[in-house]
């Protein structure tokens, strides 16, 4: 079973006229601290590498959107060497992005 982790999965979405889907972005999902949560510190082979760091916590790179979301990252190709991430429980992200 496949499961997708889409954050746009659920969205409401618009037509145009040539039938393309466009999704209306929702609010941002708010991630809060757990006793899941794991912590990781940017080593320099993963630096701007979300999607890396989500395959070794996620063993799926589609997450790399919840570690920002959850860290207040706006740019993605902008995470240094030794920043420190919040790494959201499993458990807790696929209750909130099926909510």
């Amino acid at each position: 079973m496949s499961i997708t982790y889409s954050r746009y999965k659920n969205n409401p979405y618009v037509l145009n006229r040539s039938s393309k889907k466009y999704s209306i972005l929702r609010e941002r999902i708010v991630f809060e601290e757990s006793d899941s949560d794991q912590y990781y510190t940017v080593e320099e082979h993963l630096k701007n590498r979300l999607d890396l760091i989500s395959y070794k916590y996620y063993n799926t790179a589609e997450l790399w959107w919840v570690i920002a979301e959850a860290n207040d990252i706006n740019d993605p190709f902008a995470i240094e060497i030794g920043t420190y991430l919040r790494i959201p429980g499993l458990s807790k992200v696929q209750t909130k992005i099926t909510e």
